[in-house]
């Protein structure tokens, strides 16, 4: 035995020890602020108060008495000012589709193959009968998040879903929630993804998985197959179909495999069937806008879910009539953003614009509109952008943009994000009324210069508005993940040290065994389980303890539990309850989910009552270091370290993966776990300090009483 050096005192360790879990408590909600940022959003369903303008203060919007879909389309259309271009939609999703595979790349045309490979599609680009766009997909680039992006107009954070246990129903205010509402009957053919973000939208549907990735035929096949139907059909106002075959092409051999021309010719004939079918049947009372699009592109091996250029490249392409033109360049780089679908459809067919929307109008759409009626279109999207901006920013007011004027230039404030866009605002309206003051006065050369004017200043504001929008729903500030993980890091080593400290030297180590032949390795595990075995070995406490964790944490999968959100008991935080309550419902949601490590923390402290009752045999022993040593440093310390090492590791692997394919379908999820899993350890370190404290209160009064009997 070596000699001990002196411990330090109780006081110490307990300060010491609270040091270490509040810095690790600042590292982690530093790192979920700036990893997980909650934005701001409006909750319901655009309505009647998206044509009007916003008042200082009021973001929602008043609540509309429920009117029959008729009439609701009827109302949006007096109230927008502006008529619905087309009355029926054709949403073709080719999975994984580039852009440049369409439109080629830099203002140059795709390559012969590719040109070769979808003929009828390159024909309507050259014949100026479509309008095509690299419209740039936010990350991660995976399916689930980006057709959200595409209906909603919105980028939603992980927490988003966090919210929303068990559920995969998309409850946000969307495109097709909105033509649900003004009576369109809506029809999917294709991924079932759509089917799980809208169970009850479609009045037929059809969905295909997307887990078996080697099949690249019967995935399209049967996708294809209801088309001759569902093209002769006229009781559907919009048509889905999500085509997965040529996404799995990529992942079997990349954008180069040897399967990519026939998959994209098949395309083109979906096009083309889907094109004239449509084309044949409508007339000036039914029209038809045929949107192709994707949800994201795919690196040279045929992956995606990172923020590359290949990866984020994806197609919109806009067929219909409103886009045909006497000129074009369609190789032109018409760049655009994923969430500019939203706004865009919704204005083509008359709905409001979905209230959580960062996108812009995109304009060249809008052809076939006065330039009253276009300008009217920036405004609605101006008003919806106000609406937002001021649930976000609270001193972002219009009537003192209006007013005001700001009439300064924007680099004048730099430093005020209100006021730059203030200036923006007012210089866009300014313009706009000055647009219609001189098409009331027939000054028709004086008209066109204020129209350009107004639709400059609109597009100027309408940009600015969403690159910061945007910039403030998915930002991760890096310096303070970064600073966040320090502190986990310092916390850890305070906790290291302070064990280190406690029981330095009171035990002869065990010297590493730098062999590495398998006899030696033997060897080894024969001596550290004869040294385990041992009464008087430090490790066998050591092991015990940190075995018990494991065994509660064994506990929690055994029971069910697993790393997704699905699988939480939610049904079971209602039992018992009356009403509805937030905080009731969540404690018994986490005693539920972690019932097996608690138990195994209450089963901690009758084990440290039986090893303290075991050392304690005199009064001399009878003292707060002797009650530390025994019953707390191990208990608490072990379990706080562990858990420490753990979260930390997690919090620089989710870094590190912040970028890749699955972080929010399992990296997230999983350190969603592993920060409940840290409460439950502070909660269960807090039962024992506390168990500790009763138990020497209890011994000190009863070792008063002994006293004073004897006196």
């Amino acid at each position: 035995m070596a000699a001990a050096a002196s411990p330090p005192t109780g006081a110490a360790v307990a300060g010491w020890t609270m040091v270490s879990v509040l810095l690790q408590v600042v590292g982690l909600c530093m790192f979920l602020y700036g990893f997980f940022p909650v934005k701001p959003t409006l909750p319901g369903f655009s309505g009647v108060e998206s044509y009007r303008m916003p008042s200082c203060g009021s973001v929602g919007g008043g609540e509309e008495a429920a009117l029959p879909p008729d009439q609701l389309r009827y109302l949006y259309r007096e109230l927008s000012e502006v008529p619905p271009v087309y009355d029926r939609l054709v949403l073709m999703v080719i999975d994984g589709l580039p852009a440049e595979f369409v439109l080629g790349r830099d203002g140059k045309p795709p390559s012969k193959e590719m040109l070769e490979s979808m003929p009828y599609t390159q024909s309507l680009l050259t014949g100026c009968k479509a309008a095509g766009y690299h419209a740039k997909a936010a990350p991660p680039t995976v399916t689930m998040p980006r057709l959200k992006a595409m209906v909603s107009g919105a980028i939603g954070g992980f927490l988003d879903v966090a919210f929303n246990f068990n559920t995969q129903a998309f409850l946000d205010d969307n495109l097709l929630d909105q033509l649900h509402m003004i009576g369109y009957k809506l029809v999917m053919l294709g991924d079932e993804t759509w089917i799980k973000l809208f169970p009850t939208l479609f009045c037929r549907q059809d969905g295909v998985s997307s887990f078996y990735v080697k099949d690249t035929v019967e995935v399209d096949f049967n996708v294809s197959r209801h088309l001759e139907h569902e093209l002769a059909a006229k009781d559907w106002n919009v048509l889905v179909l999500h085509y997965l075959g040529l996404d799995h092409v990529g992942h079997i051999g990349g954008r180069q495999s040897v399967l990519m021309p026939q998959k994209l010719k098949e395309m083109d004939d979906v096009i083309r069937r889907v094109h004239n079918a449509v084309s044949n049947l409508q007339d000036n009372s039914d029209k038809t806008l045929l949107v192709v699009v994707s949800d994201h592109g795919m690196t040279e091996g045929g992956n995606h879910g990172g923020s590359s250029y290949e990866e984020t490249d994806s197609l919109a392409l806009f067929i219909g009539h409103s886009v045909e033109s006497s000129y074009c360049s369609p190789y032109d780089q018409n760049e655009a953003l994923q969430v500019d679908l939203a706004p865009t459809l919704s204005l083509l067919f008359g709905t409001p614009i979905p209230k959580n929307n960062i996108g812009v109008l995109l304009p060249e759409l809008f052809n076939s509109l006065t330039d009253d009626q276009k300008l009217r279109t920036f405004e609605l999207n101006s008003l919806q952008f106000l609406r937002l901006l001021q649930a976000q920013l609270p001193a972002f007011c219009i009537e003192d943009c209006i007013h005001s004027k700001y009439g300064l230039g924007i680099d004048i404030f730099p430093e005020s994000v209100e006021k730059k866009l203030c200036h923006l605002l007012a210089e866009a309206f300014d313009s706009h009324h000055s647009s219609r003051l001189h098409q009331r006065s027939n000054f028709k050369s004086i008209e066109a210069g204020n129209y350009g004017n107004a639709v400059n200043a609109y597009n100027e504001f309408l940009r600015h508005a969403s690159e910061w929008l945007s910039h403030r729903a998915t930002n991760k500030p890096f310096y303070l993940l970064v600073s966040a993980i320090s502190l986990m890091i310092i916390s850890c080593l305070f906790l290291m040290g302070i064990v280190s400290c406690l029981f330095k030297g009171k035990y002869l180590s065990q010297q590493p065994i730098n062999a590495i032949p398998l006899l030696l390795i033997f060897l080894q595990m024969i001596s550290s389980i004869i040294h385990f075995s041992t009464d008087t070995s430090l490790h066998k406490k050591w092991v015990q303890i940190v075995a018990m964790q494991f065994l509660g944490l064994s506990g929690h999968f055994g029971l069910g539990n697993t790393n997704s959100l699905a699988s939480i008991d939610v049904a079971g935080a209602f039992i018992g309850i009356s009403s509805y309550s937030t905080v009731l419902s969540g404690i018994l949601m986490f005693i539920i989910t972690y019932g097996s490590p608690l138990l195994l923390y209450l089963g901690m402290v009758v084990y440290s009552s039986i090893i303290s009752s075991d050392g304690i045999s005199t009064a001399q022993q009878l003292k707060w270091s002797c009650i530390l040593d025994k019953m707390i440093t191990l208990p608490c310390l072990l379990p706080l370290l562990v858990n420490s090492i753990a979260l930390t590791s997690y919090t620089i692997i989710l870094l590190l993966m912040r970028n890749h394919l699955f972080v929010w379908s399992v990296f997230s999820p999983k350190y969603l776990y592993v920060c409940a899993a840290t409460v439950c350890t502070y909660a269960g370190v807090f039962v024992l300090a506390m168990t500790a404290v009763y138990v020497v209160i209890v011994l000190s009064f009863r070792m008063r009483n002994y006293r004073d009997r004897s006196i």
